[in-house]
């Protein structure tokens, strides 16, 4: 796919996948320098990369270890029409190494599982970046989700100078090291 000097370049290859709703699965020729297909679906050549689902794919998609990002519009996010036509897709197993989804394919899968009882999402329990809400939405993990951030001062008598109090970051009950397990930067600090 090569097709820098189109008027709409980079949107054909977008166009075709979504313009026909009826495919339900893709292939990619071995020689593609830049995806993969894996059980129907596109991946980016070196398989970390979600690329895109057929609108029409039928039975549960099992997402390899390996894979980190699902991409926006990986799966056409147009509504109640297109939702309707992935009644077959029955769920999605996302892997341990997926750190990233998309905001607008996490609403796509929320609203699959509550628009079909059948559609089921399956979370690897070692998956570090999402987890199951009250209700049973999926839901990305705030990254300071247990880290504490302590300021040795936080008030000043404002003399124009900068200031850089000593800041202490703790996760997971212990002390983290500036440089070595975080970095620490000020920023409008008169």
């Amino acid at each position: 796919f090569e097709d820098t000097g189109n008027l709409n370049a980079g949107l054909n290859l977008n166009i075709a996948i979504y313009c026909y709703t009826g495919i339900v699965s893709y292939d990619v020729k071995p020689t593609n320098p830049r995806y993969t297909a894996r059980d129907g679906i596109v991946y980016s050549k070196d398989g970390k990369n979600l690329v895109a689902v057929p609108t029409r794919y039928a039975g549960q998609i099992v997402i390899p270890e390996g894979v980190t990002t699902w991409q926006t519009g990986a799966m056409w996010n147009a509504g109640d029409l297109v939702d309707a036509l992935m009644n077959k897709c029955i769920g999605v197993c996302i892997p341990a190494s997926m750190t990233q989804i998309a905001p607008d394919q996490l609403e796509k899968l929320n609203r699959l599982k509550k628009r079909y009882s059948g559609f089921q999402i399956t979370l690897d329990p070692e998956n570090p970046a999402f987890y199951f809400g009250e209700k049973g939405e999926l839901v990305a993990k705030n990254p300071l989700d247990g880290v504490e951030i302590r300021l040795e001062q936080t008030v000043y008598t404002y003399d124009a100078a900068p200031k850089q109090p000593i800041v202490t970051v703790r996760a997971d009950g212990r002390e983290l090291t500036e440089g070595t397990d975080c970095t620490v930067a000020y920023r409008n600090n008169t």
